[in-house]
């Protein structure tokens, strides 16, 4: 039934001065649910409704809010604690305040804050009390799910002891959208916690401005807890220990194919991303950028600390990592990734450019130290740069990993504009376990020259403070002239200069007007008589068997080669003197003795008027000879008989 909101006002009333329930309501903002729901518009309301759906064995319940509420007070903690079933909580535009209290989800419950087609919003934020602080998240699963949705704000708790925004605990938090915002603890996550076993999936939404005194200022994971993130953002969030974004320890893992952790900053280390005691970190995807550390380094990432932290590991296949920094004077160590100890495989389609450290390694630092008061076990497993990555610094496309402050365990040059410092091929096969120090970059200035119409004539790449002089030009190009202009080569703009940068020099051109000549009175063509085509000499040639010399009876063609031949004129044969047959060939079959071929071209009339020479033709007819051929001729008949019959 759709219900206006005066109407619904004064039926929420009745109800709940009866004390049953609203089933299949329509609201005025269009939302209806199924099953039963309770629209509460005061601390007692919500009270009763957590009761009533504690009380039911099973089933789907709503939770609507029609007012503001605000729950506890100075004097005593009220916990709202969902203990059974499903209960989706629609805001309508208001808010619960929590007051030294927080919503608890136990004993396999669902709670969904939100739904995923529902447009109004719902804000859950701390109210912080007259005396004393608030010790508890403003929401906490244990063995339960939450579930999240656009449009639900949870912010502003200081968790104490706890998280400040959700904290899990063999349980399970979906984030699909929405925010936690300007939450903090003085001991764990500030904005949520995943602990023992839990399970926080986040693929929409925003984590933003949450803070932590020790460790986690976006996410922190504990005893062996799981975070995938495919989507969203954490943004802003810091903590004054270590893993601003996210911190990971005692075998937690994070998986993330997607999403964005921004501008998170860490002291330690970790800006954006920390792991510790047998941690794992597995990037297929996503984007870190804009985190700094401010002590150690890892500005992207860092991977472990000197001690007792063995067998962390980060496996990078995709996504970036960018913009990042490590800080600090004292150490200031990676800008994008510090292994410090643990493992780390860079594979071909990961990014990690334009980030910067202070000390050394502006993209990567492996620490690789096995003596001293803090040694480590590092492990660097280094694929190549992708493509099409342009470094900051020059404006030029990077070609490569450069040594960038240490190698080997040896302090070197720092890779920068003016030497480039030593290119570094990493070995496929062979993982790095001693100090270096990296930096995705390019190892030459382009200097380029096109011509006027941009066509590139040449490029060439340049150490910084190369000569003016020392410069290849190419040869002077040329511009082709017009009716009206010719153009001169008159150099290059602007003038070449030493080498300080990527620099592109234009060909220029002097053009000089063509003296226009007074035309001359066209003069025609002397007429020339027609010219007739001149005569061919009529002559004629025979062409034959290649032997003059043939076997008893075996027959010769022969070809007559006539040019000129008259109008109406025909090519004649004679053999032996005796006319024999006309056309341009002439056969002889079986010859039993020697002959004589000639060919002779005759007009219209009869008349010759051109002959060839007299070909001889020499036919063996000895005795041997004519028995040869009579038996060649008999076994071709036998031969062809047979298979006329056969065929027959």
């Amino acid at each position: 039934m759709k219900v206006s909101k005066k109407l619904l006002s004064i039926l929420l009333s009745a109800v709940m001065a009866l004390g049953v329930c609203a089933s299949g309501l329509m609201l005025s903002a269009g939302l209806e649910v199924d099953g039963t729901s309770y629209i509460v518009s005061s601390e007692n309301d919500l009270k009763d409704a957590i009761s009533a759906i504690n009380a039911q064995e099973s089933g789907e319940y709503g939770i609507i809010l029609d007012a503001d509420i605000i729950v506890g007070d100075d004097l005593q903690s009220a916990q709202l604690k969902l203990e059974k079933n499903t209960v989706t909580i629609y805001g309508e535009n208001h808010s619960i305040s929590l007051v030294k209290t927080c919503i608890t989800v136990t004993r396999n419950s669902t709670l969904n804050l939100g739904s995923a087609n529902y447009s109004k919003t719902l804000v859950i934020e701390d109210k912080p009390p007259q005396t004393g602080n608030a010790c508890e998240p403003l929401v906490t699963a244990n063995k339960a799910t939450v579930n999240m949705y656009e449009g639900v704000t949870l912010k502003g708790r200081n968790g104490v002891d706890t998280a400040g925004g959700v904290q899990l605990e063999e349980g399970e938090f979906n984030m699909f959208g929405g925010t936690i915002e300007d939450c903090r603890s003085d001991s764990a996550a500030g904005g949520v916690l995943v602990y023992n076993n839990s399970m926080f999936e986040m693929s929409g939404g925003i984590i933003k401005n949450c803070s932590s005194s020790t460790r986690g200022g976006g996410v922190s994971l504990l005893n062996t807890s799981q975070f995938k993130m495919t989507g969203g953002t954490i943004e802003e969030c810091s903590s004054q220990s270590s893993g601003g974004g996210i911190y990971a320890a005692s075998s937690s893992e994070i998986n993330m194919s997607g999403g964005t952790i921004e501008k998170c900053s860490s002291v330690n280390y970790g800006g954006g991303v920390y792991l510790s005691a047998n941690s794992v970190f597995k990037m297929t995807g996503g984007t870190i950028k804009g985190c700094t550390n401010s002590y150690v380094g890892g500005g992207g990432v860092c991977v472990g600390a000197p001690g007792n932290y063995n067998m962390n590991s980060f496996e990078m296949s995709g996504g970036k990592i960018t913009d990042c920094t490590a800080d600090s004077e004292r150490v200031g160590l990676g800008g994008g990734v510090l292994v410090m100890n643990g493992s780390a495989q860079i594979k071909d389609g990961a990014e990690i450019y334009n980030n910067h450290a202070v000390t050394a390694g502006d993209d990567i630092f492996s620490y690789g130290l096995t003596t001293g008061r803090n040694p480590t076990t590092t492990s660097l497993e280094l694929g190549g740069v992708p493509e099409g990555l342009v470094l900051t610094e020059t404006g030029c496309d990077i070609d490569g990993w450069y040594i960038d402050g240490v190698l080997e365990g040896e302090e070197t040059e720092r890779w920068d504009i003016k030497t480039f410092a030593q290119k570094y091929e990493p070995s496929a096969d062979t993982a790095v376990e001693t100090q270096i120090a990296l930096k995705a970059a390019v190892g030459k200035y382009t200097v380029t020259f096109v011509d006027e119409d941009g066509t590139v004539i040449s490029t060439g790449g340049y150490s910084y403070g190369t000569a003016a002089a020392d410069i290849e030009r190419p040869a002077d190009p040329t511009k082709a002239e017009t009716d009206d202009y010719t153009y001169e080569f008159a150099g290059w703009d602007p003038e070449i200069a030493d080498v300080t940068d990527n620099a592109t020099y234009t060909a220029t051109y002097n053009e000089t007007k063509k003296e226009k000549q007074a035309e001359e009175p066209e003069e025609k063509p002397e007429e020339k008589p027609e010219e007739k085509p001149a005569e061919v000499k009529p002559e004629i040639t025979v062409k034959g068997e290649d032997r003059l010399t043939l076997n008893y009876r075996q027959s010769a063609t022969f070809t007559a080669d006539a040019k000129g031949v008259p109008e109406g004129g025909k090519v004649v044969w004679y053999l032996n003197g005796e006319k024999a047959g006309e056309g341009k060939t002439f056969k002889v079959e079986n010859p039993e003795d020697d002959y004589t071929v000639q060919a002779k071209t005759l007009d219209k009339d009869g008349k010759e008027v051109a002959q060839s020479e007299t070909v001889s033709v020499k036919v063996k007819h000895g005795f041997l000879d004519k028995i040869r051929a009579f038996f060649t001729d008999l076994f071709s008949k036998i031969f062809f008989g047979f298979l006329d019959g056969a065929c027959g």
